[in-house]
């Protein structure tokens, strides 16, 4: 018989980075003044980053007082805090954090080859884009400007590669989709009043309740031909897919159509929170 005390070995190994004894790798993160350094084991970095074990095993790596030194300037402290807590504990809390967190995280996790979002995503030619110099911007909330049609089309209009990010009242599960192309409602008025934009770059996808990132789900568009749908007339805010992820005002549904596979259990949903943030170009 077996016998697993997995959350206490969880605890353990969070405890180990608290105390961050017998520490031989030292990591600064984030620029300007909002620098940390944090202290970890290369034991467990290897074991738990395929990006840590490749970096580790190279000779690019720099050491000083026989100490292994890294430098991330392009991932925030907080962000990486969440990280680096995930590699020890196997725990993630989103609790408080907005959507640009939520990008930030899903970004710096892709740079740092966690094995569990490698595994999902599979492919290594991430669909969003991968350019340090890459920010967000806030240019639509549900919560501060309305979940109106209207308004979501004047803010979203025109503004080129966007993410979505969902906070549903069921269960407080996070979900969302990455629009590569933007959205053109008003430059598909000569094409009628329906409009399908092509793409084989697009995904939806789902965090579960944020809480652990095994739950972390992409689906990929398999239908190009309808990977996006734009409307003028129909009160429609969003549409990935023919019906894979719907967005009407506060609600919305989830039904498998053009994507890989479907992100919700439940075919409706309403919302509590929706941010759209559009990729920026930065320092």
């Amino acid at each position: 018989m077996a016998i697993e005390h997995f959350p206490k070995l969880s605890q353990n190994f969070s405890q180990l980075l608290d105390d961050a004894e017998d520490y031989d790798v030292v990591i600064r993160v984030g620029k300007n003044s909002n620098v940390k350094e944090f202290r970890a084991h290369s034991i467990i970095l290897k074991s738990r980053s395929t990006y840590f074990k490749r970096a580790l095993s190279q000779n690019w790596i720099t050491k000083k007082d026989n100490l292994i030194n890294f430098n991330k300037p392009n991932i925030s402290p907080i962000i990486f805090g969440m990280i680096i807590r995930y590699l020890y504990s196997g725990k993630i809390d989103l609790n408080e954090k907005d959507g640009s967190d939520m990008l930030e995280l899903i970004l710096a996790s892709d740079k740092l080859l966690l094995d569990e979002l490698v595994t999902s995503r599979k492919r290594s030619n991430s669909r969003i884009p991968k350019d340090s110099k890459y920010n967000f911007s806030l240019i639509y909330q549900g919560s501060r400007d309305g979940f109106d049609t209207n308004i979501m089309r004047r803010n979203c209009n025109g503004q080129g590669a966007c993410i979505l990010i969902i906070k549903t009242n069921e269960n407080g599960t996070i979900i969302g989709g990455y629009n590569p192309i933007g959205w053109k409602y008003y430059e598909h008025i000569m094409h009628g009043d329906t409009y399908w934009s092509n793409t084989t770059e697009s995904f939806i996808f789902s965090m579960g309740d944020g809480s652990d990132l095994n739950d972390f789900k992409i689906s990929r568009v398999v239908n190009s031909n309808c990977a996006i749908f734009e409307c003028n007339n129909q009160n429609i805010l969003l549409n990935f897919g023919n019906s894979d992820l719907v967005i009407n005002n506060n609600t919305g549904t989830c039904n498998r159509h053009c994507y890989e596979s479907s992100i919700l259990d439940a075919n409706n949903f309403t919302i509590k929170e929706m941010e759209i943030h559009k990729f920026i170009s930065g320092e």
